[in-house]
């Protein structure tokens, strides 16, 4: 493992002085009034004369060419302003390394970032991102017409600055604001409903039904091709809308997801807690043991790449189903027209020994920092512009789903169509490019503005991708079942980052790796479990929560 992170950290080292231009010479004359440039707020093109800005973005391997991508020329064409990719690594662990290596280093850095790098906070309160608050106030007009027109209410807009602004009250992020719609429930699940209708079980609702139906599917055939080689479960840690782990543990104790907040925390009444110190979560862990055991939740099984999980997953015509249950967002874990999406139903959440039944949400609305100005950046009324752009109506459509009329078009007043959920759809998807290669959009609506009030857009129908978005449909059958109060941001000062970095990671990475180790009963649940506990508190947990809590009660109450 060191020798990976060694390599990894060499490679990088290698590209950086590539992609950040071999270091802080900058050549670029400094304008004395850099707002020159700049049209009034909401005239396009954004500049007087063509104008070229580079940006930092995460590679996504979904697009061909940004170069050549429709979505950039698009911009381009509407703004006057060409963007020049600076191309990170796709996940956030390696991309937020890089940019730490920049940082360090002292390398000139792209005018804009198109991602949230870590402790985005702090790195702005030390002069690397511009605060953003005098160009909002000066420049913004598309943000603030979209949250006119989409009536978004004060309680949103609070969370949108407050989730863009470091404790110091200077904003350095711009938001990007989307309707969840099936990310909400991001913990997936869903079940073969053929294997359960041959063997004649219904579908588990507890956890004790749950292993019976995992034991039946591992030992009776369900295929029915005479051979022992169906796997019960399927899964993977590190897809989209994939955490199995999470499945298991809301029927024993609140458990939220990975993403949600730094360190699985949560929440009652305002003061934070552990989870993963109490007697519930040692009950999930024991029962986890069991599923192992019996070569269910078999470590292989949750190890295997996304692409190898979806290879198992899409049997063609001629061969047979293997699964009987898998984790993850079906819009991602098919190979195109598999007949394997005809074979599953979304698995409800399960009641635990002791009736509890959680499953965890996602915000609706998404509200997270996306795009950062850097300290290097000549021209910051020119890329707050173009950063502002990106909420305009058109602008976020095009970089979610290409081209207008030809990828997506918005719906007429007399079609009284409905959303999955039953909204009046305001939109459709003609060309679903989603999850396949392609050059129209950027594969993602980081930054963008595409959330729609009054109605989102219709299921997708007809052919083999039609149907697998029906597979969302049924996924409201687990909703009502989170928490109260939850944690969402933890904005730390420098001070209190510095304070807690350390005692955090170390934390992190030993529950892990202990989560894995009871389950896979290299560490016995009741032996070592004290063990465990003490090993916490000796790495810092107490100094941990206190310095959290005074962060989080801080960052609630702004």
């Amino acid at each position: 493992m060191r020798v990976f992170y060694l390599v990894l950290i060499l490679s990088i080292l290698l590209v950086l002085p590539l992609a950040a231009g071999g270091g802080r010479q900058d050549t670029r004359v400094r304008p004395a009034d850099s707002a020159a440039i700049v049209t009034p707020p909401g005239q396009l093109p954004i500049v007087r004369e063509p104008l070229t800005l580079s940006m930092g973005i995460r590679q996504n391997p979904g697009v061909l060419d940004y170069n050549t991508n429709f979505a950039t020329l698009y911009l381009e064409r509407r703004s006057g302003i060409k963007i020049d990719f600076v191309m990170f690594a796709n996940s956030a662990a390696d991309s937020n390394t890089q940019f730490e290596l920049m940082v360090s280093a002292n390398e000139r850095l792209p005018d804009i970032m198109h991602f949230p790098p870590g402790n985005w906070h702090n790195h702005g309160d030390n002069g690397i991102f511009v605060d953003l608050n005098p160009l909002i106030e000066n420049w913004a007009y598309f943000h603030n017409q979209r949250i006119i027109e989409e009536e978004i209410n004060e309680v949103t807009q609070n969370l949108i600055r407050s989730r863009s602004t470091a404790p110091s009250g200077r904003r350095y992020g711009w938001s990007e604001i989307r309707d969840q719609e099936v990310n909400i429930f991001f913990g997936m699940n869903f079940i073969n409903y053929k294997w359960l209708d041959a063997l004649g079980l219904r579908m588990p609702t507890t956890t004790e039904e749950f292993l019976n139906v995992m034991i039946a599917f591992r030992d009776r055939d369900p295929n029915r091709n005479g051979l022992s080689d169906e796997i019960p479960w399927l899964g993977n840690t590190t897809a989209w809308s994939a955490q199995p782990l999470q499945f298991i543990i809301n029927a024993f104790v609140y458990y939220p997801y990975d993403n949600l907040n730094e360190a699985n925390l949560n929440v009652t009444n305002g003061r934070l807690w552990t989870p993963w110190t109490t007697e519930e979560f040692r009950e999930a862990l024991r029962y986890l043991n069991r599923l192992h055991n019996e070569d269910i939740f078999s470590a292989a099984k949750f190890t295997i790449t996304p692409g190898e999980m979806n290879a198992i997953l899409s049997y063609q015509a001629g061969e047979v189903n293997r699964v009987g249950l898998y984790s993850g967002g079906p819009t991602l874990s098919f190979t195109p027209e598999t007949p394997a999406i005809y074979d599953y139903t979304v698995q409800v959440s399960l009641t635990g020994p002791r009736g509890v039944n959680f499953y965890p949400k996602a915000v609706e609305i998404t509200t997270e920092p996306q795009l950062f100005i850097t300290r290097d950046c000549h021209y910051p009324e020119a890329a707050f512009r173009w950063m502002d752009f990106l909420h305009e109506l058109d602008a976020s459509f095009v970089l979610r789903y290409g081209e207008r009329d030809v990828d997506w078009r918005f719906l007429r007043p007399d079609e009284n169509l409905r959303d999955s959920i039953g909204r009046r759809a305001q939109y459709t998807e003609v060309n679903v490019l989603w999850g396949l290669p392609n050059n129209k959009h950027w594969g993602n609506a980081s930054g963008t503005f595409w959330y729609l009030g009054a109605g989102s857009r219709t299921p997708q129908t007809g052919g083999w991708i039609g149907d697998r978005w029906s597979l969302f449909n049924n996924h409201y059958i687990n909703d009502g079942k989170d928490a109260n109060e939850k944690v969402m941001d933890i904005f730390y000062t420098r001070a209190e980052e510095d304070q807690i970095r350390e005692i955090r990671t170390s934390i992190n990475t030993y529950r892990q790796e202990s989560l894995a180790l009871f389950i896979t009963g290299a560490m016995d649940i009741d032996r070592d479990w004290n063990t465990y506990i003490a090993t916490l508190e000796r790495i810092g947990l107490q100094r941990y929560l206190q310095v959290a809590q005074t962060a989080f009660t801080r960052t609630i109450g702004r």
